[in-house]
């Protein structure tokens, strides 16, 4: 969980400062993606760049349960990995044509800036309940029985489990 915590942190760090960045210069940020996608040296090395961070998130982090922030996190390092080697096999006008106009890029600008920014927003939002949680749990391990208020240790109780013996076969 350590692990989960400080990717999704990382994640949504990048993401707020990524999509506020993106939303305040909207004209800046179009020809820069627009340049970067054109140019195949340029997406060589994001390629190369993003393949690495994909594939360390991927390794450290192949999570599909734990809650929604954990597999939120190894969705994040499987669609990076996916996305760097679009970059690093896709031809770049491919590539152009599959980013700016099959998913509108400039089209749903601000809709895709929102996206990274609830995606970067819910991150603290799943860890700090997750830290609610947690402090309930250990709150009510502290002061025992929930269920009768009783002083009484969780730990202490025994609840008798009876066995069945099979029937005897004949």
């Amino acid at each position: 969980m350590p692990r989960t915590l400080f990717l999704s942190r990382l994640i949504g760090l990048h993401c707020i400062l990524v999509a506020l960045s993106r939303i305040t210069r909207k004209q800046a940020t179009l020809e820069s993606v627009t340049g970067v996608l054109r140019d195949p040296s340029m997406m060589f090395v994001l390629g190369g760049i993003m393949l690495v961070a994909g594939v360390a998130m991927v390794l450290a982090h192949n999570v599909w349960s734990q809650g929604a922030l954990a597999v939120i996190v190894t969705l994040v390092g499987w669609m990076t990995l996916i996305k760097s080697l679009f970059f690093l096999f896709l031809p770049p006008e491919l590539e152009a044509r599959l980013f700016l106009r099959q998913l509108h890029y400039q089209e749903l600008f601000y809709v895709y800036g929102a996206i990274s920014l609830v995606l970067g927003v819910y991150r603290p939002m799943a860890d700090s309940s997750q830290d609610h949680i947690s402090q309930f749990l250990s709150e009510a391990r502290k002061r025992g029985c929930l269920a009768c208020s009783s002083t009484h240790r969780l730990d202490s109780l025994r609840v008798p489990v009876r066995m069945r013996r099979p029937a005897a076969t004949r």
